[in-house]
């Protein structure tokens, strides 16, 4: 009876040779006309009133969803498709064609790695879910953030 072999991937510094997220946020604001300085300051006086935590990543708070999807897979194309780590990549495709089972677990945004996945058709993502209400993201997170030993919780 032969095992299923499981290959785990890091995505930033690992896969990419940066941190995707702290790319990614400042170019999601800039496509996010509730971005803003003076709403910014506004929308964090009203939090601090009500006494309410304020969301993770302001960039995305009100970004409407099918936007950070377009935003996200520009991203790919443009800033991580041209940053791979060459000797990761050659040993995820080495993975692939033994049969195993690919994994990206990462602390950076399902948003762009699901994307990323596709173009090499990884099914197992484990990373940073974003909270949507009315097709727009809220700013927060659902779930577990996979960062250090979160990534074997989730």
């Amino acid at each position: 009876m032969s095992k299923e072999i499981l290959a785990l991937f890091d995505f930033c510094e690992t896969i990419t040779n940066f941190q995707t997220l702290d790319k990614f946020l400042p170019l999601a604001g800039k496509h996010n006309p509730n971005y803003e300085y003076n709403k910014n300051l506004e929308r964090r006086n009203q939090y601090k009133k009500l006494n309410l935590p304020y969301p993770r990543y302001e960039w995305l708070i009100d970004l409407p969803v099918s936007v950070a999807q377009r935003v996200a897979k520009e991203f790919v194309y443009d800033e991580i498709i041209k940053n791979l780590n060459q000797k990761v990549m050659d040993r995820l495709f080495y993975h692939q064609d033994q049969g195993h089972t690919i994994a990206i677990v990462s602390g950076g945004l399902e948003l762009y790695i699901k994307e990323f996945a596709k173009i090499y058709n990884i099914k197992n993502i484990i990373a940073v879910s974003l909270e949507e209400k009315y097709t727009k993201l809220t700013g927060d997170i659902v779930g577990i953030h996979t960062m250090q030993e979160r990534k074997l919780y989730k």
